[in-house]
């Protein structure tokens, strides 16, 4: 039986060789640990380029796996407040 929370070592996966001292500069052993970083972040860190993140991305999709996702915001609807507080200020700081 195959253990759920196995983790893939980051060598062995075809990565480059500056690609994997990249991410063993950054502490990163394996492949999950990828996904709690951004991917603009991750290009950041020493000897990972726009390459390194190509393969890791390919890597981390052929997993099911991928970076870290920023959390999108609902758009500025030109609202603060409920639409039912007509008598009073929609800015949040007035009391």
């Amino acid at each position: 039986m195959e253990e759920k929370n196995q983790q893939t070592s980051i060598n062995g996966l075809g990565f480059s060789r500056t690609t994997i001292r990249g991410l063993n500069y950054a502490k990163i052993q394996f492949l999950e640990e990828i996904t709690k970083f951004y991917k603009e972040e991750l290009a950041k860190f020493r000897w990972v380029g726009p390459k390194g993140i190509e393969e890791i991305e390919t890597t981390l999709k052929s997993k099911g796996l991928s970076f870290l996702q920023p959390k999108r915001r609902k758009p500025y609807d030109g609202h603060y407040g409920s639409q039912g507080d007509q008598g009073s200020s929609n800015f949040p700081f007035d009391d």
